[in-house]
């Protein structure tokens, strides 16, 4: 079998400046801050609503307080129970 070769053309590449490459990080960062003070803005907003709202223990898995019971209460339930 017979190879062929191909000659390979070295593209073009554009090789970035130390200043163009900074200036690409810059705006990458500035990009970055206003996100992220869009995003900082939200949780204050969300944060400030939970405030006003409050907190309910309504639908809250919580400790089930039991009744105390009378000594007579507690009379009727043991003779209830005669064994």
């Amino acid at each position: 079998m017979v190879e062929e070769t191909k000659e390979v053309k070295p593209e073009e590449t554009k090789e970035e400046t130390p200043t163009e490459s900074f200036k690409d990080l810059v705006e990458r960062q500035e990009k970055a801050n206003t996100e992220a003070k869009e995003l900082m803005a939200k949780q204050e907003e969300l944060m400030a609503t939970q405030r006003i709202h409050g907190t309910t223990d309504a639908g809250e898995a919580g400790e089930v307080k039991k009744k105390e019971e009378t000594p007579k209460e507690y009379k009727d339930r043991v003779m209830a129970n005669d064994l």
